[in-house]
């Protein structure tokens, strides 16, 4: 019976144990969306429900739309009472408490540079500098990869930026292909690796035709065909070719 009232009194003392917090863009543009599809990011205690983050999001904003889409991520702090939650490398590392608990300390973590996080950055120009610069294109998780593009950059756009960049065609297909599986590609992260023609994901590694293949479904001809690096040969020869027109030789 002792122990029970110490620990009473020791959970009266250190405060009620649920908390929730948004995160990400509308952290920063409160009470304001960034844009009309963005969502709200919050991280919560496991006890805290959609209908109890709706409530406390309409008493504070009640101008938010009453079905805005709410990405809740249930997280257990550390044994410091510690939660590291996520960012995008641009974001600033803000929070806005919905739900407070003043034993709960948060902890911002960047993510490295990942394309969803390249096509959620206000600065639109950062795709192009990305896809022509990067060795490596990290998709990260194909459903996170398909919502970025639709919500925050556009499939037009994101499709125009990709067709001038630098990438080879089989790289620039398979962008293409996998934001047109509208997230259904059942792999938990890819990242294309350009150097070595190959797509890594958490477990397995596929060459060009496997991936196209086995993970995104086309047939056999089709991924044969983009993926034997005839399109890599051809850009290769005609920008040797414009080299030698524009140099004069």
């Amino acid at each position: 019976m002792l122990t029970y009232f110490k620990s009473y009194f020791q959970k009266e003392e250190n405060g009620p144990k649920n908390f929730c917090y948004i995160v990400g863009s509308f952290a920063s543009t409160a009470p304001k969306l960034r844009t009309p599809k963005s969502d709200i990011d919050v991280i919560c205690s496991t006890d805290v429900d959609e209908n109890e983050i709706r409530y406390h999001l309409k008493k504070r904003y009640p101008n938010i739309p009453p079905t805005i889409p709410i990405d809740i991520k249930y997280v257990t702090p550390t044994s410091e009472n510690v939660i590291n939650y996520q960012v995008c490398y641009w974001q600033d590392a803000k929070y806005l408490p919905l739900i407070e608990n003043s034993n709960i300390r948060l902890n911002s973590v960047r993510k490295e540079k990942t394309l969803p996080c390249v096509v959620r950055n206000p600065n639109k120009q950062e795709l192009s500098t990305y896809l022509n610069t990067a060795k490596k294109i990290d998709v990260s998780h194909p459903l996170h990869y398909t919502n970025s593009i639709k919500n925050h950059y556009g499939e037009f756009n994101f499709h125009s930026t990709v067709n001038s960049s630098n990438l080879g065609y089989q790289e620039k297909n398979m962008l293409k292909n996998l934001l047109g599986a509208n997230g259904s590609v059942n792999e938990n992260h890819i990242i294309i690796d350009i150097e070595n023609n190959l797509v890594v994901g958490k477990e397995k590694k596929w060459n060009y035709f496997n991936f196209n293949r086995n993970i995104l479904g086309y047939n056999f001809a089709y991924s044969a065909f983009y993926s034997l690096g005839i399109f890599r040969k051809i850009e290769y020869f005609y920008k040797k070719l414009k080299q030698k027109v524009f140099s004069g030789y």
